[in-house]
């Protein structure tokens, strides 16, 4: 008699897949100077992850009261009445100079990324503020009055042509603070 393979050991298998492959980080951070995973690296190594395992990813997101979740659906192909459901609260960001559909895009990409990462047990170090490289830019960060920083001085040092690479969610964040200052 064979044994089937429920939907937690696929999950399993899966996360060791990804571990187990050769994936090097496409995405540059040029401020904080580390490479990360790219959204489309991490939707390409889970597909194929998924793939091996018969397996099959559903991202949505949706509103309830107490805002917008992202919510990711992990399907057995072979058994589709198994699933495993993770949630993450979210956010729509507000961008300037784009329409909603675009806001909207911008929390699909980043919250999908997330969940998969989750989902898939897909650690990145470059995203871990506690990691060492976070600490060595924190300590090359330039002291003023007494050894004491403008905790917002950093702001400061980003061009307006900076800002129109990647993650316009944070130069929204970016912006907001540099006004209130």
């Amino acid at each position: 008699m064979e044994t089937k393979i429920n939907i937690y050991q696929k999950l399993h298998e899966a996360r060791k897949y990804i571990k187990t492959c050769d994936v090097e980080k496409k995405g540059w951070n040029d401020y904080s100077k580390y490479k990360y995973f790219t959204p489309d690296q991490i939707s390409l190594v889970v597909f194929a992850a998924c793939e091996q395992n018969s397996l099959i990813t559903l991202f949505a997101l949706k509103r309830n009261e107490i805002g917008i979740t992202g919510e990711l659906k992990v399907i057995d192909l072979e058994n589709p009445n198994e699933s495993i459901i993770f949630e993450m609260a979210t956010a729509i960001p507000e961008i300037k100079a784009t329409n909603a559909a675009q806001q909207l895009g911008g929390a699909v990409t980043y919250t999908e990324r997330y969940l998969l990462m989750i989902a898939f047990d897909i650690k990145d170090n470059a995203l871990d503020f506690d990691s060492k490289e976070h600490k060595e830019v924190k300590s090359e960060q330039p002291q003023q009055g007494g050894g004491r920083s403008n905790p917002t001085d950093w702001l400061n040092k980003w061009s307006d042509k900076e800002q129109t690479k990647e993650l316009p969610a944070y130069w929204t964040i970016v912006n907001r603070a540099k006004e209130t200052n």
